[in-house]
Formats: C-alpha cells, structure tokens, sequence
C-alpha cells in the first residue's frame, strides 16, 4: 500500500508496472473537487488512471482504498465512481482509527453497515468490487462464505486480518505493518528488496506481538470496539522501531 499517489508520475507508473508486483493499493478519500485539494485530489486520480493505461495482463491489481469518515457518504460513492471508471480493481475501505485525530467522527457499528451496505450495492450496479473486511471481501462463492464463516474463521473477529497481506510504504521508502503505525519500521525498500522486508524478523517479531505493539484498535478486525478519545503516541511507536 502507498500514499494517495499524488508524486507517482509517469516513471514511478513505468517502474511499478515494471517490478512484477501482483497488487497495489492507493490511500484517496476523496476527489479534491473542483480545487483538487484533499486527501487524494485530482492528481492523485490522473497518476493512478496513467498507471492504469501502463499495466499489462491487468498486473498489477489497482486498489483504492477508503477510509469511512462520518457525513462522506457522497466523497465515497463517487471515488467508487470514479474507480469504476478508471478501470480500477476494487474499492477496500477501512474504519477511522482516532489515534491521529480524536476530534473526528467515527461511525457507529450500525451506521458503517448502513454506509457499507449502500456503497456495495452502488459497486454491484456499475460493476466494481467493494470490500470492507468486517462484512464482505473477494467475489462469487468466496465472498458468500467469508460472510458466513468471517467470525469462526478469525477468532470471534477480534484478531487483525491485514497481518499477512499488507505492508504500507511511506514517502521515504520505509515499510511499516501498518498505516496507523507510521514510525513502526520494519525495513526500508532503498536498501533492501520488498520480499526480504516481508520474510524479514522484524515482521515476524511485529506479527508475534502486534496485540501489545497496536492495543484496542480495531481497524482491520471484524469485530467492533468502542474505541475513546486518544492523542497520538509517536514516541512509544518509535522506541519500537529502534
């Protein structure tokens, strides 16, 4: 996963088609508007439409992922939109964790059903995939079954389920388990190659202790908590990454 895309110009476009990766995932929360301002904007939308036309044999699967704000219902169903449009894979969205930012509003457990349940129906309508790990994920029978299995198959959904299919790069290239972890690192893809980081100690030391190292957040759970009001800790997270 990368930030919004906002500096992949044209040869960063050509290097990741180039890489072989199987899958890539882009942060928008919404469009910019006429202004292109926002988290995303309009050039983020055109960089990610130029990797679009660059890939070959669909490699890689573009994803853009959403973070589900109160009061963005229409933010959200036009990047599905837009997604839709561009010939992107999939929609994935993702709970408000408030580390970051407690003055913002998270959605209760009942209106992200309702928020969800409407934005896959916009995805079915105009043909692309939304995904939001606590209810549905994939397509066709599988998506079907993990509706039905999701709790048994992950412990009652209080375990995270991104810890063995995703790793965020940041701007400086540093890899971390996690984009509510951004100080955590497991390893720099200046010095070393991406599979390394991914087989790498520090990931597994993250992966046997991530309870202690993430606490109550439940961003990639199933199941819901009601999470309090909380500042950011970029110290304790950094100590970590010593």
């Amino acid at each position: 996963m990368l930030p919004n895309g906002t500096l992949v110009d044209e040869v960063v476009q050509r290097r990741i088609v180039d890489s072989g990766l199987d899958s890539i995932t882009f942060s928008l929360e919404d469009t910019g508007g006429k202004s292109g301002e926002g988290h995303g904007g309009t050039q983020a939308m055109e960089n990610l439409k130029g990797l679009l036309r660059l890939r070959k044999a669909q490699r890689p699967e573009v994803v853009i992922q959403v973070t589900l704000h109160a009061g963005k219902e229409k933010e959200l169903h036009e990047l599905i939109r837009l997604g839709a449009e561009a010939g992107v894979n999939r929609i994935n969205l993702s709970r408000l964790d408030l580390k970051f930012d407690p003055s913002l509003k998270r959605l209760s457990q009942k209106e992200e059903r309702e928020v969800f349940r409407e934005a896959d129906r916009l995805g079915r309508e105009i043909g692309i995939q939304v995904d939001f790990i606590p209810y549905a994920i994939s397509h066709g029978m599988e998506r079907l079954s993990y509706r039905i299995l999701r709790k048994s198959l992950h412990r009652f959904g209080k375990y995270c389920l991104r810890l063995y299919d995703y790793l965020y790069i940041n701007l400086k290239g540093e890899a971390t388990p996690c984009c509510s972890l951004p100080l955590y690192s497991v390893g720099n893809i200046l010095d070393e190659d991406l599979g390394t980081i991914w087989k790498g100690e520090s990931l597994k030391d993250f992966r046997r202790e991530y309870k202690k190292i993430c606490g109550d957040c439940d961003q990639w759970r199933i199941h819901y908590k009601k999470i309090p009001n909380r500042s950011i800790q970029f110290d304790k997270e950094a100590k970590r990454s010593e």
